[in-house]
């Protein structure tokens, strides 16, 4: 029995982590390859469009991620003045790995959904990768720099007004951090983030 119990810990604990760098490297990525396709290459050129997960992690993220269910990776390095179309370049992709999330979250619960109870490393990954998903997606909305809902808001505001906003990131990642590690942020997005895992849930698994 006890060797059960240790062999479910470990293989809850791979499916953990193998998602948790998947959900990492597909949003990043999504930035970077979607400013790559609107003229930006700063992320290629900085070594941002590899499938590699060392360069996508931020530590603190990575620990916020495990501890609070919210969490971010290194931002990827994007330069608006380089998209061939500033304005439309910075909200695509803005958006990019919050969409990427989402999509994987709706293809692993759709797979999940196939596929259950066949293998428990894949209904645990699978499972993971869909929370991992949603929680991304609905952490980095918010409009706080340097996440993507701050970009996303950015590419409608009158220039002065992103250059005031960026010359202060630092500032306003202080008060993200001060948000995340008090608590206050986990009380307004774990239930946003119950109630679309529930519902995509009730889409693809009938509950």
């Amino acid at each position: 029995m006890v060797r059960n119990l240790e062999n479910l810990d470990i293989i809850d604990t791979v499916a953990m982590m193998v998602a948790l760098l998947y959900t990492i490297v597909s949003h990043e990525l999504a930035h970077g390859a979607v400013a790559y396709a609107n003229g930006d290459p700063t992320a290629k050129e900085a070594g941002r469009l590899t499938l590699n997960p060392i360069p996508h992690i931020s530590w603190t993220g990575l620990v916020s991620l495990l501890i609070f269910r919210f969490g971010w990776a290194k931002p990827v390095p994007i330069n608006p003045y380089r998209f061939r179309k500033r304005r439309v370049g910075l909200l695509t992709t803005s958006l990019a790995g919050v969409m990427t999330n989402l999509i994987s979250a709706f293809i692993a619960l759709f797979l999940l959904s196939h596929f259950y109870g066949h293998y428990l490393l894949i209904d645990r990954l699978f499972t993971y990768i869909a929370i991992y998903g949603v929680s991304f997606a609905v952490f980095n909305l918010i409009p706080i720099p340097p996440l993507d809902g701050s970009k996303v808001v950015m590419s409608f505001l009158p220039d002065d007004w992103t250059n005031w906003i960026s010359q202060r990131e630092r500032y306003f990642n202080y008060l993200l951090l001060a948000l995340v590690f008090t608590g206050v942020l986990s009380k307004f997005m774990i239930p946003i983030i119950d109630r679309i895992f529930s519902f995509m849930i009730s889409l693809f698994m009938g509950v």
